[in-house]
């Protein structure tokens, strides 16, 4: 038998999708407890998720529901116009913005929500499953269609956590952990390969 720390990511990835579809699948009419060392955040939290660029923030292309589960944080995606299926990166910034910012001499888009949330400055971006920042989120997929409406589950947080943080996605899936030689490009962290900041919103303080 595999053990936790032996299972693979697309495992774990493929195993947070079926978790957070199950709890969103059992009945709701009892109120769930909150995920451990949360304080039971009972509203949950709705982000309007807006493409963004160097120039600032604009359309809107739907929503991200944010809910406490007894597994950790569902997240709850309703877009549209995200291009072709595939994965992408979704990960809790360290501010609450998606304006751009300068760096190295360029402006680059959502630049100004900073690096992933990471309380504890781990400096790791393993991904949701195992130790490090806590921002890493599943990636998100988008199916054929270009709408996106697959939860997932982050195990490691609760709404309460990442309220007045920016929610961002990137064009591109993360792979996670170090940066390796054929990642050039991406232009706005070196480390979980998300790509380009494509899409953002800020989670509502409360």
């Amino acid at each position: 038998m595999m053990t936790r720390g032996t299972t693979s990511r697309p495992a774990a990835a493929l195993g947070a999708v079926a978790s957070a579809a199950a709890i969103l699948a059992a009945p709701m009419a009892t109120p769930q407890p909150a995920a451990a060392g949360s304080s039971g955040d009972t509203q949950g939290a709705k982000v309007t998720i807006h493409r963004i660029s160097t120039e600032g923030t604009g359309k809107a292309v739907g929503t991200i529901t944010l809910r406490d589960s007894p597994h950790g944080l569902l997240v709850i995606p309703n877009l549209k116009g995200m291009g072709k299926a595939r994965p992408h990166a979704a990960h809790v910034h360290e501010n609450g913005t998606c304006a751009p910012a300068e760096r190295d001499g360029e402006m680059v888009a959502g630049a100004a929500a900073g690096g992933h949330y990471d309380p504890e400055g781990t400096g790791a971006y393993t991904g949701p499953y195992l130790p490090g920042a806590l921002g890493d989120l599943p990636n998100l997929y988008v199916e054929p269609g270009g709408r996106s409406t697959i939860p997932v589950l982050a195990p490691r947080l609760s709404v309460s956590d990442v309220r007045g943080h920016a929610l961002m996605i990137h064009a591109m899936p993360d792979r996670y952990g170090p940066r390796t030689a054929d990642d050039g490009g991406h232009g706005d962290h070196a480390h979980s390969h998300g790509g380009t900041r494509a899409y953002c919103g800020v989670i509502p303080e409360g």
